[in-house]
């Protein structure tokens, strides 16, 4: 089992690159009307674009094989969805592969 914290700034808008699991990974933040929304990309081709950050939910759907593993955000101090001011504290991004 692998869970991984990816490093995030309180920021409205911010894009990250990373490798997890062997696969390289770009992932953009954007803040709009009181709600988070990324789009991830795969080596290089986009697999998620726009979708909105729930708590506990994960960004990349299911129907998607080509990821190994799951990214999602986790509210550590309750169940509330991310906003960009607690990014990176409150509000962390998680990568987690295996049971």
């Amino acid at each position: 089992m692998i869970t991984l914290r990816i490093p995030i700034k309180a920021a409205p808008a911010q894009t990250l690159d990373t490798v997890v699991a062997g696969q390289y990974v770009s992932i953009s933040l954007q803040s709009r009307g009181g709600s988070m929304y990324a789009s991830v990309w795969l080596d290089k081709v986009p697999v998620v674009l726009e979708r909105v950050c729930l708590d506990g939910v994960p960004l990349v759907s299911e129907a998607y094989r080509g990821m190994a593993g799951d990214l999602y955000f986790i509210d550590t101090l309750g169940a509330s969805d991310p906003t960009w001011e607690l990014l990176g504290t409150r509000f962390v991004l998680i990568y987690h592969l295996g049971d």
